[in-house]
């Protein structure tokens, strides 16, 4: 392997081993400060992989072979593509696991770089209404005829709706996946993935192979907040996964929008939390909407 070819597959080591052992991470993150990257990257090997370290560069190895047979890619800090500027919101906030930034990117799809200025997350319940996807659907028209890029999780509910209407108005999305991208979940939606990865991204910060599971979907909000310019939460519970994201893109800095709905649903009563306690503005239209939008993030020429 030539040298570059050796770094990507120490990050995708670490990425693996990251991604199942959070903790031990942010304690060497915390230790070195985050600053030498290639000496994290030593260091995580040397501490946690040990003397099955032959074992685990040749599943980094297979990781990488398999993104690159999946028509994708591993992205690292330095690639032209990878997200700095974004992803540096999550420096300086509470150090936990839940806040802490990737250690690389898998990727289908479009360079990050241009696919994820500006993007709009839209989130919200799995068990949406009728209501709330029609919402999903005009907001994501209105948004993607300004440019915008919508982003969201490829769940049941407000996020495939906020895909599906993004592919009918030919706009980019981008589905962040809370499992390998050599799989699809739910998989009722493998279509709806794969249709992504041709006109916008998959992204995940889990290597092929991992599967779905609780703690990656509490993980994957960080990431949809991060990666997001603004968010609006369309339909949500008290406590929800669609909150959680909301609370941490707030905390991040960036703008927070929640939809209304009757006060007799449980999937709005999230959204009426975060507009009551000022962690979200109040969307009370497209329009309104699309101007605090343009007030507080510069839009594409």
């Amino acid at each position: 392997m030539t040298s570059i070819d050796r770094t990507r597959a120490l990050w995708a080591l670490l990425s693996r081993r990251a991604s199942s052992d959070p903790a031990s991470f942010l304690s060497l993150i915390r230790r070195l400060g985050a600053t030498d990257t290639t000496t994290i990257v030593h260091n995580f090997v040397d501490e946690h992989v040990g003397q099955h370290r032959a074992a685990a560069w040749e599943c980094a190895v297979r990781d990488l072979e398999q993104i690159e047979r999946l028509g994708g890619r591993f992205v690292i800090p330095g690639d032209p593509e990878w997200p700095a500027d974004l992803l540096a919101a999550m420096s300086g906030v509470d150090a936990t696991p839940e806040s802490m930034r990737p250690a690389g990117l898998w990727v289908r799809g479009r360079a990050l770089n241009e696919v994820l200025r500006p993007a709009l997350a839209v989130v919200g319940a799995r068990a949406s209404s009728p209501y709330g996807e029609q919402v999903t659907a005009e907001v994501v028209a209105a948004a993607t005829s300004r440019g915008w890029t919508i982003l969201s999780g490829g769940a049941y509910g407000v996020d495939v709706a906020a895909h599906r209407a993004a592919l009918a108005a030919d706009a980019p999305t981008v589905i962040v996946a809370a499992h390998g991208l050599d799989r699809a979940y739910p998989n009722e939606h493998r279509q709806i993935f794969e249709q992504v990865a041709q006109t916008g991204a998959l992204i995940s910060e889990y290597p092929p192979g991992v599967r779905p599971v609780k703690a990656n979907f509490l993980a994957r909000n960080r990431l949809i907040a991060a990666l997001s310019d603004a968010l609006v939460v369309v339909e949500a519970g008290l406590r929800s996964g669609s909150t959680a994201a909301a609370a941490r893109a707030y905390r991040f800095g960036r703008p927070v929008f929640a939809v209304p709905g009757p006060i007799t649903s449980t999937t709005s009563r999230g959204c009426h939390e975060l507009i009551a306690t000022g962690r979200a503005r109040c969307v009370v239209g497209t329009e309104q909407l699309l101007a605090e939008l343009s007030s507080s993030v510069s839009e594409p020429a």
